[in-house]
C-alpha cells in the first residue's frame, strides 16, 4: 500500500504493517456510552446522551514492515431503560495503545427533574427539563462538552481534537432526550456519530438514537412519559490508521564543492556534472530533485532547476550559465517516490578555471577601415591558456555589418589556429566581421570574442598564355609567358606558375610564385620592355602587358610537362583562376648523322658539305644549326670537327685529325639543330657531301 492510504480496523484482529511503511498515524477510538432512558412520568427529566468514546491520537509512530499489532475494538455502551442510565462503552486497543469508552448518560429522575449527559471523548448532551420548559442539550463534537439543559448537567469532553486522518469527528457525544409535557425538543447527536435524543411528542420516536457503529459515538437519551423512551446504544469503537512516509534525508556528498568559500573546489569546465548522495529512512527510491546555483560575489541565483522528477542523483548544467574564473555555490533537495521532500543540503562552493584566450591575427580591421581578404580567406589566431591547457576545438562565425551570421564553421575539433572559409560562402566587395571561440582540453570555452572587419576583394582575372604554345618542344630551361589582366581594384598583382606530370596537377607539382621569390621573373608594360619583377608585385600600369619566367632548373629531357599560370591579388593574396592547361615536351634538339660511315684506305684530308634547310630565327634565343664531320668515324670515340661556318659559306674544310684507333679510316657527318626559343618552321630539305 502506498503512503497516505487510510485503513479502518473495525473488528478484532492482528494488523500487519505493509511493506515499505516505516511510520504511521493511529487514531484509536473507544466505544460510545449508551444513552440514558427517560423518566416514566410527564414531569420526569428525559435521559441524557451518552458520552462519545475517548480518542487516543498516536502521531508518527515508527514501525517496520511486517510488524504486527493486536487490535481489539470496544463495544458500544448498553442503552438505558426507563429512568435508568446507559452503560459505558468498551475500550479499544491497538498494540500497547488504548482508548477507553465514553460514559453512559443518566436516566430521567422524576424526583429532581433533571439528567446529565455522560462524559467521554466528546460530552453527551443533558436531557430536557420539562417543568422548566428547557430543551435538551446536543451532543458534543471534537472533544468538546455536550449541551446543557439549564442545569449545566452536560457531559464533559476530553478537550483535545478527535478528528481522524479521514476528517471524521470521532467519539461524538449523544444528544439528550426531549420532554413530553411541554414539547421540549430533543438534543441532536454530535457530528459524525452521536445519536439523536428521543423525541418528546406522542407521534415521535421516543427512544434515543444509537451512536453510529465504529465511530465511538454516544447513544441519544430517551424521552419521558413513555415506556419506550429508552436510551440509544453506544457506537462501537474503531482504529483508523494512516500510512505515513518519512521524507528523504538531507542530501550529502555534494560534488563538486567545498564547504568554505575560501577554498572552493576547482572545476575545469563550464558544463560540469553535479552529484550528490541520496538516502531515505524508509528505503524509498529518489523521485526527484531541485538544485539551485548562486554566484558567490552577490548571492544572486544564476540557475534553478525547479522541481525535476528524476531518479538520477546527478545533473549536468547547460552551457551559457556559468562564467570562467568565478566562484559559485550550490545546494540540492531531493524527494522520494511519495513526493515528500528533504531539507536542502548545506551549500558547497566551487570555482571555474580561467578561459582560454584567442587573439585574432588576420584579417584585421575596423568597420571603417576593414582589412582585405579573398572570397575564401584563411582566418588565423593565436591561442593562450593560463592553465596550459591545449586547444581542443574552435568555432568561427562570420557576420555581415548588420550582425546576421552568413557563415558558421560549427565546432571544429582541431588544435589548428587557422580556418579557411569555403567557397561560395562570401560575396565579393562586401564588408564582414568575424568572431572566434576556442575550447581547451577541459571543455572550458572562451566564448565568442573579437569583431575584426574585412572586405572581400575581386580576384584578378585569368592570365592569357602566350608561350610556349600547346604541345611544343622546349629546351630544358624554357621561358613561360602570359598577358596580364585588369584587376578591378587596381591592386598590385603577383604571379604563380605550376608544372606537373599530369593534366590534373596531382603528381609532382612544381610551383613558383613572385611572392616567395622573383628570380627569373620579368614584366613589361603593353608598349614597354621587360624589367625585373618588383618584390611588391606588378603595378596596375602593367595591366595588358606581359609577365614571363625563365625556369631556373633543368627539366627532364624527353618528358612531357603540363603548365598553367595565375595572378595573385597583392592586397588579399587571392589567387585568380588559372588559364587553360598547356603541355610542353622538353628536349628541342634534333640530331642525325650518316647511318653508315664511308670507309677509306687513308685519312680524308678535306671535305665539303651542303645542307639545304630552313632555320627559324624568332625568339629571344633563335634556333641554331650545327654541322660536324669526322674522318675516324669507326673509332669508339670519333673526333668530330665543327664545319658549320664552312657549310654556311660553301667552303672546304681541312681535317685536322691524323689519328685513329679502329682498323680502318672512315668519313661521316653529324647535324644538330636546337630549336631554343624559336617557334617558326625548322626544316632540313637535303644534304650533299664530297671529300678527298
Amino acid at each position: 500500500m502506498p503512503a497516505g492510504d487510510i485503513i479502518k480496523l473495525t473488528n478484532h484482529q492482528t494488523w500487519t504493517v505493509p511493506a515499505g511503511i516505516y511510520k504511521i498515524r493511529a487514531t484509536i477510538v473507544g466505544a460510545g456510552g449508551g444513552g440514558g432512558g427517560g423518566g416514566a412520568s410527564n414531569y420526569s427529566a428525559t435521559g441524557g446522551g451518552g458520552g462519545g468514546g475517548y480518542v487516543t491520537q498516536v502521531d508518527n509512530l515508527v514501525v517496520t514492515p511486517g510488524q504486527q499489532f493486536a487490535v481489539s475494538i470496544g463495544s458500544g455502551g448498553s442503552q438505558g431503560g426507563s429512568g435508568t442510565g446507559g452503560g459505558r462503552g468498551g475500550t479499544t486497543t491497538f498494540g500497547a495503545y488504548s482508548a477507553e469508552g465514553g460514559y453512559g448518560g443518566s436516566g430521567g429522575d422524576a424526583s429532581v427533574n433533571k439528567s446529565y449527559g455522560g462524559n467521554g471523548g466528546s460530552g453527551g448532551g443533558a436531557g430536557a427539563n420539562p417543568p422548566q420548559a428547557i430543551n435538551a442539550g446536543a451532543g458534543g463534537t471534537n472533544g468538546g462538552p455536550g449541551g446543557s439543559s439549564g442545569e449545566k448537567l452536560r457531559g464533559t469532553g476530553q478537550g483535545t481534537t478527535t478528528i481522524g486522518p479521514d476528517g471524521v469527528y470521532y467519539g461524538a457525544g449523544g444528544g439528550g432526550g426531549g420532554g413530553e409535557n411541554y414539547g421540549q425538543t430533543a438534543g441532536a447527536g454530535g457530528t459524525f456519530g452521536g445519536g439523536n435524543g428521543g423525541t418528546g411528542t406522542s407521534s415521535g420516536t421516543h427512544a434515543g438514537r444509537p451512536g453510529t457503529p465504529n465511530t465511538g459515538g454516544g447513544g441519544g437519551g430517551g424521552s419521558c412519559a413513555y415506556g419506550d423512551g429508552y436510551g440509544g446504544l453506544g457506537g462501537s469503537g474503531v482504529v483508523v490508521i494512516q500510512l505515513l512516509n518519512n521524507p528523504p534525508n538531507t542530501p550529502t556528498n555534494l560534488s563538486p564543492g567545498n564547504t568554505t568559500i575560501g577554498s572552493p573546489e576547482i572545476v575545469t569546465t563550464l558544463t560540469p556534472t553535479f552529484g550528490w548522495t541520496y538516502s531515505d529512512p524508509d528505503g524509498h527510491a529518489q523521485g526527484g530533485y531541485q538544485a539551485v546555483f548562486y554566484k558567490a560575489s552577490d548571492n544572486t541565483v544564476v540557475h534553478d532547476t525547479g522541481q525535476i522528477s528524476s531518479g538520477s542523483s546527478s545533473f549536468k548544467i547547460a552551457s551559457g550559465i556559468l562564467q570562467p574564473d568565478t566562484v559559485y555555490y550550490w545546494k540540492v533537495s531531493t524527494k522520494d517516490v511519495n513526493n515528500d521532500w528533504s531539507p536542502f543540503s548545506s551549500v558547497e562552493y566551487f570555482k571555474t578555471t580561467k578561459a582560454p584566450v584567442p587573439t585574432q591575427t588576420a584579417p584585421l580591421g575596423a568597420v571603417g577601415t576593414p582589412g582585405g581578404a579573398s572570397l575564401t580567406p584563411t582566418l588565423t589566431w593565436d591561442y593562450f591558456d593560463a592553465d596550459a591547457h591545449a586547444q581542443k576545438s574552435f568555432q568561427v562565425r562570420i557576420k555581415n555589418t548588420g550582425g546576421t551570421v552568413v557563415h558558421d564553421s560549427g565546432v571544429v575539433t582541431s588544435a589548428n589556429k587557422s580556418y579557411t572559409v569555403p567557397a561560395n560562402s562570401l560575396t565579393a566587395g562586401t564588408t564582414y566581421y568575424w568572431e572566434i571561440q576556442v575550447t581547451d582540453s577541459t571543455d572550458m570555452s572562451s566564448g565568442f570574442i573579437g569583431s575584426q572587419y574585412f572586405i572581400t576583394n575581386y580576384p584578378p582575372p585569368a592570365l592569357i598564355p602566350v608561350r610556349p604554345v600547346h604541345t611544343v618542344r622546349t629546351i630544358t630551361k624554357p621561358i613561360f609567358e602570359a598577358t596580364i589582366g585588369n584587376d578591378v581594384e587596381n591592386d598590385n598583382q603577383h604571379f604563380v606558375i605550376q608544372l606537373a606530370d599530369d593534366e590534373a596537377f596531382t603528381t609532382n607539382v612544381q610551383e613558383r610564385d613572385t611572392k616567395t621569390a622573383v628570380t627569373g621573373w620579368e614584366i613589361k608594360a603593353e608598349s614597354g620592355n621587360y624589367v625585373a619583377m618588383p618584390a611588391s608585385g606588378a603595378p596596375s600600369t602593367y595591366e595588358g602587358g606581359s609577365v614571363k619566367i625563365k625556369w631556373q632548373t633543368d627539366l627532364v629531357e624527353g618528358k612531357t610537362y603540363y603548365w598553367r599560370m595565375a595572378a595573385i591579388d597583392g592586397a588579399t593574396n587571392t589567387r585568380g583562376p588559372y588559364h587553360e592547361v598547356r603541355s610542353i615536351r622538353v628536349g628541342n634538339i634534333l640530331q642525325f648523322q650518316a647511318k653508315d660511315p664511308v670507309t677509306t684506305s687513308a685519312p680524308a684530308e678535306r671535305i665539303v658539305l651542303t645542307v639545304q634547310s630552313i632555320i627559324a630565327n624568332d625568339g629571344t634565343v633563335p634556333a641554331s644549326l650545327k654541322v660536324e664531320v669526322s674522318n675516324n668515324a669507326l673509332d669508339a670515340s670519333p673526333t668530330w670537327e665543327d664545319v658549320t661556318s664552312k657549310v654556311n659559306t660553301g667552303n672546304y674544310h681541312n681535317f685536322t685529325n691524323k689519328a685513329k684507333t679502329a682498323a680502318n679510316w672512315a668519313v661521316s657527318y653529324r647535324v644538330t639543330i636546337e630549336a631554343n626559343d624559336s617557334l617558326g618552321p625548322i626544316e632540313v630539305q637535303g644534304l650533299g657531301i664530297s671529300f678527298d
